[in-house]
């Protein structure tokens, strides 16, 4: 199938490691973690707990996308430090693209982009590269940066 594209390609909405393993063995270029509709179930898988076990089964140089839960800076520094090498978001682009439009858009993504900046700033590292999953601590119901 993927030989037929002959491009690049990504499987969305992988949550399992296994699936991980088994996408790329059939050949994709990376996977986007989503539990795509999981905010209608009730008791859900988060992302980020899935995130870390799906890094380990695919290895440190498959890309890995977390899409999803991302709202401020911080989630998106958790995200690079348990394994992830790219986030995607719909919510904040949407709600801002409703509320003010390509002005609102542009100004979430600047916010977005100030909070990781700060956050990083205050663990004492300049480039994303240096973000570690030591600086990322599970805590009963989440983790939080330190």
């Amino acid at each position: 199938m993927l030989e037929e594209w002959g491009g690049d390609a990504i499987l969305k909405s992988v949550m399992d490691p296994q699936d991980a393993i088994r996408a790329k063995e059939m050949g994709f270029h990376a996977i986007s973690i989503s539990n795509h509709g999981g905010r209608q179930l009730d008791g859900e898988v988060a992302l980020l707990d899935m995130l870390t076990s799906i890094r380990v089964a695919t290895g440190p140089q498959f890309p890995l996308i977390l899409d999803g839960g991302i709202r401020r800076g911080t989630d998106i520094l958790k995200a690079i430090g348990l394994g992830a090498n790219a986030v995607s978001f719909a919510r904040p682009y949407l709600y801002s693209l409703a509320a003010e439009g390509v002005v609102g858009v542009r100004r979430s993504l600047e916010i977005l982009a100030s909070e990781l900046k700060l956050s990083m700033a205050l663990l004492g590292i300049t480039n994303v590269s240096e973000i570690t999953s030591e600086m990322v601590r599970p805590f009963k119901g989440g983790y939080r940066v330190s």
